[in-house]
């Protein structure tokens, strides 16, 4: 009798110890993690780093200098507590970073990579940086690999980068900018992925020959500085249709600038704070009558097609 409860019992008693060990199996190692910022030079010493599987690192991280060709053993790599800078490498892309992720406030920079044609890399970046600097990349194509980021709290600056054609990239950083530089982009046409920015302090656009319009601006209520200079084919301000403040005005040497018809919601500007000079094709200001009307400011205005006195413009002799 003995004999049958234990059998009846034992495919019972194995299925508890099975479990048993099945519970006391080897744990989920934690997470390798880098300590202190991580500064790379060389291919070699990021193989070397990339071995150790680490998938953080507690500081920043910099890959720097042309003998680094390949992110690709960073694949391991989740989070970097710190700011991320890539300059100076021959890196066509940055795929491998591409589930990398930083802090709220951190700043990116991707500075001088000659080969470089994309941002994808940089995908899973969905918090709001402190800043975000991309210069000097001649081939980068697009910036669409930064449309994760929610916005920045500091500066923004998008220069020469050659083949850079628009900056959708960017289509959802929104409200306040502190500092937005969009300079020598030679084949940029479009702006629109701005559209989201009401206000900045301080807005260069400067040198981007191919620029046509400002349209993408058109949500830009309130700047402190705004400087337009060199964008050679640039004819109108209208994408500023909505430009209320603009505390300091420079419009320098857009040579085929016809007129300031974008500026009519303009009504502050600071004494002596609008500059615009040597706009070998501007004839017309009558853009700037309303803020005539109501303002005592001093204008500059000279070497243009036309230059009148800030009287002729409230008179409505703003255009010939």
């Amino acid at each position: 009798m003995k004999l049958k409860i234990i059998l009846l019992f034992l495919p019972l008693l194995l299925s508890v110890i099975s479990c048993s060990k099945d519970e006391t199996g080897p744990k989920p190692q934690p997470e390798k993690m880098y300590q202190g910022a991580l500064h790379i030079e060389s291919q070699d010493e990021l193989e070397t780093i990339g071995k150790a599987n680490y998938a953080k690192i507690n500081g920043e991280l910099i890959l720097s200098g042309d003998d680094i060709t390949d992110v690709s053993s960073l694949g391991s790599l989740r989070y970097i507590y710190g700011d991320l800078t890539i300059t100076a490498t021959k890196l066509t892309n940055i795929d491998a970073l591409a589930k990398v992720r930083l802090p709220e406030g951190g700043t990116v920079r991707v500075l001088n990579n000659s080969v470089l044609k994309n941002l994808n890399g940089l995908a899973s970046l969905d918090v709001a940086l402190f800043s975000l600097d991309i210069h000097g990349n001649t081939q980068l194509e697009n910036i669409d690999g930064v449309r994760g980021v929610k916005g920045i709290t500091g500066g923004i600056m998008i220069s020469s980068s050659d083949k850079l054609l628009n900056l959708n990239g960017l289509a959802n950083i929104s409200g306040d900018v502190k500092s937005l530089i969009i300079q020598s982009n030679t084949s940029l046409t479009d702006i629109s992925g701005l559209s989201k920015v009401t206000k900045a302090t301080d807005l260069a656009l400067t040198g981007n020959s191919e620029l046509t319009t400002l349209n993408g601006l058109h949500n830009l209520k309130e700047v402190r500085s705004l400087f337009l200079e060199g964008n050679n084919k640039l004819e109108d301000l209208n994408g500023l249709s909505e430009l209320e403040t603009c505390l300091k005005l420079t419009i320098h040497r857009n040579i085929n600038l016809k007129h300031l018809s974008g500026l009519s919601k303009l009504r502050k500007v600071d004494d002596g704070q609008m500059r615009i000079t040597e706009n070998p094709s501007l004839k017309d200001f009558c853009g700037l009558q309303p803020i005539a009307q109501i303002s005592l400011i001093g204008y500059n205005i000279r070497d243009n097609f036309y230059n009148p006195s800030k009287d002729q413009i409230k008179e409505g002799q703003c255009s010939i």
